[in-house]
């Protein structure tokens, strides 16, 4: 294969393998999307890949990725483990979320202003992240924190 194509920036790079990590368990691979510098890059299943091969889409496979689980795993992640949040206003709502499903609960303002919003910055559109703030800050009285599951899905959790 030539390299028609520029270098790829090391933020791309550590963007694409935590997408394959939050895809634990499924064979992928790092692709080019397109060609020469209108080429975009993403981590696709092998489905995915035949899916936009079909759509008529260039798709080239740059390097594959082993992204099985080894050694030593969170046994918070075993079985059923279950997060339950209940928000404590009138008209309370209790949340539950299955632990392998989940990556990560930001439940204060500090936490998600810290950890939350500088990761989504990074990943969002200009569009979606103002989504983000907007769904965070617009009713603080309900809103009660963010969720992220793999590969990089946000939830605000509040009364809504």
């Amino acid at each position: 294969m030539p390299n028609d194509f520029p270098p790829i920036p090391a933020d791309l790079l550590r963007r694409l393998g935590e997408k394959a990590d939050g895809r634990r368990g499924e064979l992928q691979a790092i692709v080019r999307i397109g060609a020469g510098d209108a080429a975009e890059y993403d981590v696709l299943t092998n489905a995915e890949i035949d899916a936009r091969r079909t759509a008529g889409e260039k798709v080239d496979i740059l390097l594959t990725v082993d992204s099985a689980r080894r050694g030593a795993i969170s046994h918070a992640r075993e079985g059923d483990t279950i997060i339950t949040i209940t928000t404590p206003n009138k008209g309370a709502k209790t949340r539950t979320y299955k632990a392998s499903e989940v990556d990560a609960v930001f439940l204060t303002e500090s936490a998600v202003e810290k950890f939350a919003l500088p990761y989504y910055a990074g990943r969002l559109t200009v569009s979606e992240y103002n989504e983000l703030i907007k769904r965070y800050y617009d009713s603080p009285e309900n809103t009660w924190g963010i969720i992220h599951y793999p590969p990089s899905i946000y939830d605000v959790i509040g009364d809504d």
